[in-house]
This record gives structure tokens, C-alpha cells and sequence, in this order.
């Protein structure tokens, strides 16, 4: 990078961290209220500050609550990408059991195509299933996602080869033509993960 553009840059970023600062002092000023949702545009524009001011006035508390305030915003920012993708949305799933609490995790991911023609993909959700990671488990949780994110066109699922997930694809077929009238192929619109099927056979 030339050394002009270089000094510009910082400028800018001295000039973009200033602003942020001038305006937090700002908002420490004002009433909650008239700042419900400024907080959480510090969260994105500046970590640091915001965590230094949650931390030092209002205790851990309040990070949980920003946190799920902005979790709340990014998942409808995420609906109306979602709901601009002229193609179908693809999911990838995944569980597992975490070493030290032996809590059961599965995560979902989405992919698709933005209207642009640029390929995505984001993590849609992070459940905690009370009962493990059998088929008829993880399939009500991907069900809950895709109502949830208001998806009327999913696509291929991507699972590794657990006997369980062949449960939960036929789980997931039925559950989507009964509560949404969606019909949805368990075997055509299953992908296998390519890592796993090369460990069963190698």
C-alpha cells in the first residue's frame, strides 16, 4: 500500500474511533430509553469501548443482555437475507458432546446465493438439546430453525453417516410436508460429509 493511502487510512481510523468515544460520551448523558438500540451499534462499531463502559456501569448483567439484543438483530437482518435468495437454502448440521460439561451441541448452518450471485453462508443456530442428538431430536431442532428464520425453500442437507441421521432426514421429510406442505425428498436432498465418508471408507 502507498505510504499516502497508508497515513489516510489511519487517519481515518483515529477519526472513526474519536467519533465513536465523542458519542459514547454522549449517550452516557441521555436516558436509556432514548438509546435502546445506540448500545448496540457501539457493540458493532467498537468492542472494546462498549465492553469497557458495559463493564465498568452495569456489570456482567448487561453484556448478556446486549448480547442477546444483538443476536436479535442479526437474526433479522439474516431472515431478509435469507428471504432475498432466489434459490433454495442449503443446511449443514452437526453435533457433538463438549469434554469438560458434557453438554450435547448441534449447530446449523445455512448456505445460499445472495441476488447478487455471490455465494453465504452463516451459523443460523448453536441448540442445546436436553435429550442428546437422536434423529428424532436433531429433526425437531432443524425444524424449529427453519421455521424460525422463515425458510420455504430448503434445499440439501449435509450430515455425517450416523445411523441416527438417517432417522432424522426421514423425521425431517414428514415434519415439513405436515406442518409446512413442503415436500421434501429424505434421499435425494441428502449430502453426506465427505470428511466422515472418507473415514468409513478409506
Amino acid at each position: 500500500m502507498p505510504p499516502k493511502k497508508r497515513q489516510s487510512n489511519l487517519r481515518q481510523s483515529r477519526t472513526n474511533t474519536q467519533d465513536i468515544r465523542a458519542h459514547l460520551g454522549l449517550s452516557q448523558r441521555e436516558s436509556q430509553t432514548q438509546n435502546k438500540y445506540f448500545d448496540d451499534d457501539i457493540l458493532i462499531a467498537d468492542y472494546r469501548i462498549a465492553k469497557q463502559r458495559i463493564t465498568r456501569h452495569q456489570g456482567p448483567e448487561a453484556v448478556a443482555r446486549r448480547v442477546e439484543r444483538l443476536y436479535d438483530l442479526q437474526q433479522e437482518q439474516l431472515k431478509q437475507a435469507l428471504a432475498q435468495s432466489r434459490l433454495k437454502i442449503h443446511f449443514t448440521c452437526d453435533t457433538w458432546t463438549s469434554n469438560y460439561a458434557a453438554i450435547e451441541l448441534l449447530a446449523v448452518t445455512a448456505r445460499w446465493v445472495t441476488p447478487e450471485g455471490s455465494l453465504t453462508k452463516a451459523l443460523l443456530n448453536l441448540h442445546n438439546p436436553p435429550l442428546g442428538h437422536a434423529g428424532l431430536e436433531t429433526a425437531l431442532r432443524l425444524i424449529q430453525t427453519i421455521k424460525q428464520f422463515g425458510t420455504t425453500n430448503p434445499g440439501y442437507m449435509t450430515f455425517d453417516n450416523a445411523d441416527c441421521n438417517d432417522t432424522m432426514m426421514k423425521e425431517m421429510s414428514e415434519d415439513l410436508e405436515r406442518d409446512m406442505g413442503i415436500i421434501w425428498d429424505p434421499t435425494q436432498y441428502r449430502t453426506r460429509c465427505f470428511g466422515a465418508s472418507k473415514q468409513a471408507y478409506p
